[in-house]
């Protein structure tokens, strides 16, 4: 996995999350361990209790140190199994840790590759913590089964009109619209010749022109521009003219820099 960069408004961000998570798990924490004292003790109570402070302690890790995302996916998803295991007919908690299990892999590449093969058992993972809870009874997997499914159903709204919003107007600051190649660059996605497709589709040219004059067989370049196209997050050539119309191409910190220095 990748090690992860934060700038400085990530890192101010993980670090008052965290401060949150930490107030409110130790929260729980004091309410379990008051519980402990009032009534019977049961495993249930304990291992929560128990796994309320680690989890503070995995954040208070974050929140000194925001890079140290691997914390979060690990203590996510042992939060998020136990929550769904012994936890009936409760899920708000353990599904969105879940949730916040696969944000964390996926900040950290780790659906980079056998991205199929990697969400296929994660789904069934999630579907066998489910039917654990059939050892409830019925209704309490009911429960369950519908309260995941009211959740997926918000939380893909919710990914669908920031993914809308990011489509429409990541590449847009300030007014200017941009395209921003700088990350594909330094991670060897997108390579020179790339960049000088892009210029020449976005000039209009065609593509039997555009492989002429770069000494390409056009069935080459076809195969390579789908791929590109792929990477910076677009379909085809009708949505990448559609969102990156007239906008500047920028490559290097430098020409970003120079390209912000314009707009003071």
């Amino acid at each position: 996995m990748k090690k992860i960069s934060f700038s400085s408004f990530y890192e101010k961000t993980v670090r008052v999350l965290s401060f949150v998570a930490i107030i409110v798990l130790l929260r729980g924490a004091i309410w379990n361990i008051i519980a402990l004292k009032q009534s019977s003790v049961t495993i249930e109570e304990i291992a929560f209790t128990i796994l309320n402070l680690i989890t503070a302690s995995c954040f208070g890790i974050l929140l000194v140190k925001p890079e140290k995302l691997a914390f979060c996916a690990t203590i996510s998803i042992v939060y998020a199994i136990l929550n769904l295991i012994l936890s009936p007919p409760d899920i708000g908690i353990g599904f969105f840790m879940f949730i916040l299990f696969l944000v964390s892999l996926y900040a950290q590449d780790f659906f980079k590759k056998w991205k199929k093969t990697k969400i296929f058992c994660i789904t069934i993972s999630f579907v066998l913590l489910m039917l654990i809870n059939l050892i409830y009874g019925f209704e309490v997997f009911e429960e369950k089964l519908f309260d995941v499914v009211g959740y997926s159903l918000i939380v893909l709204v919710i990914i669908l009109i920031f993914a809308k919003y990011q489509l429409e107007s990541k590449h847009s600051i300030l007014g200017r619209k941009i395209l921003d190649l700088r990350k594909f660059m330094s991670d060897g996605s997108l390579n020179d010749r790339d960049v000088v497709w892009l210029k020449m589709i976005l000039n209009r040219d065609k593509y039997s022109a555009i492989a002429n004059q770069t000494s390409v067989a056009e069935g080459t370049m076809r195969n390579r521009i789908r791929d590109v196209f792929k990477i910076i997050g677009v379909t085809d050539k009708k949505q990448f003219l559609t969102i990156y119309d007239e906008a500047l191409v920028i490559t290097t910190q430098e020409e970003f820099q120079a390209w912000k220095d314009t707009l003071v």
